[in-house]
């Protein structure tokens, strides 16, 4: 069988929804080794996307789109799928193609573009809007990666609670624990002492930094306590404004911005 993967969370530099399709795709063909399995995207992947340790049947497949095809997820996927006869599609960041017959699967990992829309640009809250219904509608099952979400799916998008399940995420194959030994190298070049706290994410309004931010102040005011602050992750929408109160902070000699960081330097930072 030939099973068709979202490939474009591996186009750009890999956050949670990256994080999510490349492990997923790893494991799916690892556990199914008679099956072929390839992440499909209009756009190039990022270098080494998937990594060294690659399954033999799981295949990137970067196919650049004519001028029709650009409208992916209705002319340009579904004319892929017809021509490579996919078994199954699976759309790990909301999306699923919009015409033929193949069976889909749809991952969801929040419906915070519906109910927090103010901590996202408008235009990705337009299309949010428009197509969440379209694509929940259209899937043939979907996947939440909590019980929350999902039952946000069912109320919010009125989808019936048999055609969606919660499965929740794990920690990555790599992400053990470090010795020191290999840890204090990478906090030294990153300049993170021995006592922090840690938040790992792109810097934007949606993920909430502000409350962070109080909750931290509040130790620097409330205990002896002097830990860093680190804050590892790309700049997002709006970045501006979260790191200028960020350096606002009475404790803002204590927060240490690290930027986007590798996977082996933030599993240094957990260990």
């Amino acid at each position: 069988m030939r099973i068709g993967l979202d490939g474009m969370p591996l186009t750009q530099l890999k956050t949670g929804v990256g994080t999510y399709t490349r492990e997923l795709a790893h494991a799916l063909a690892a556990q199914s080794p008679h099956d072929d399995f390839e992440l499909v995207s209009p756009l190039a992947f990022q270098p080494d996307a998937l990594g060294s340790d690659k399954p033999a049947n799981l295949a990137m497949v970067y196919t650049k789109p004519n001028p029709l095809q650009r409208r992916w997820w209705s002319i340009g996927l579904p004319s892929y799928i017809r021509r490579t006869s996919l078994a199954l599609f699976h759309g790990t960041n909301f999306e699923v193609p919009l015409r033929g017959n193949c069976p889909t699967v749809i991952t969801i990992h929040d419906l915070s573009l519906l109910l927090h829309s103010s901590t996202h640009e408008a235009r990705a809250v337009l299309r949010g809007r428009l197509r969440l219904p379209q694509m929940v509608r259209r899937a043939t099952f979907v996947i939440t990666v909590s019980e929350q979400v999902r039952r946000e799916v069912c109320e919010h998008l009125g989808i019936e609670a048999g055609k969606v399940v919660a499965i929740p995420l794990a920690a990555q194959r790599t992400f053990v624990p470090m010795s020191s030994a290999e840890t204090d190298p990478v906090l030294r070049r990153l300049g993170v002492e021995d006592e922090f706290l840690l938040y790992a994410g792109t810097i934007e309004p949606r993920k909430n930094l502000i409350t962070l931010l109080h909750a931290f102040d509040e130790i620097s005011w409330k205990t002896e306590l002097r830990p860093q602050l680190v804050i590892a992750g790309k700049v997002g929408w709006k970045q501006k404004d979260v790191i200028s109160d960020l350096q606002k902070s009475s404790a803002g000699d204590r927060i240490k911005f690290v930027g986007y960081v590798s996977d082996a330097d933030l599993c240094a930072l957990y260990s």
